[in-house]
């Protein structure tokens, strides 16, 4: 996670010439205006604002079992509505995980219409490139899982639920 920091904020020194803000004003900003970062610094703000971004809210995420709880009754609501219960989004989101074809991330997003979504990005890319808020998000470069699970990303990303 360090770094993509690093290198996130090397770039960052490079867009105060374009306008955009700081990483230390709003990193989701500079992410939600991707497409405005100047073509020698995008890879780098890509890849690394986008490593990021994405680690910031897998870290957040992630809790020892015990300490896992239910969705809130207005995310649950969502998730019934949008997946039928939550067994059906977990389905559905381990499928979009395992399927990621090489290094990526699986998601569960609102998009701009409000509507829960699940969907997957490659690398680093973040769902906040698209104006999608993220919600969830889960790991599946192999350095994620490699160590334990080896390439047995299904199971890895089973026991991630647990």
């Amino acid at each position: 996670h360090n770094a993509y920091v690093t290198k996130f904020n090397a770039a960052i020194t490079k867009l105060k010439d374009a306008g955009l803000p700081t990483w230390k004003e709003d990193p989701y900003k500079i992410i939600q205006k991707f497409e405005d970062v100047p073509a020698d610094v995008r890879k780098t703000i890509r890849d690394n604002g986008g490593g990021y971004v994405n680690h910031q809210l897998f870290w957040l995420n992630m809790a020892p079992p015990s300490d896992a709880g239910q969705p809130s009754a207005p995310l649950l609501n969502a998730i019934q509505s949008s997946f039928g219960s939550v067994d059906a989004l977990k389905e559905k989101f381990s499928t979009e995980a395992t399927n990621v074809f090489g290094s990526g991330w699986a998601w569960l997003t609102l998009d701009q219409n409000k509507h829960l979504k699940i969907i997957a990005t490659a690398n680093q890319d973040t769902p906040v490139m698209v104006g999608s808020l993220p919600i969830l998000g889960l790991d599946v470069w192999e350095h994620a899982y490699y160590l334990k699970y080896n390439n047995r990303r299904p199971e890895y990303i089973k026991n991630w639920w647990s």
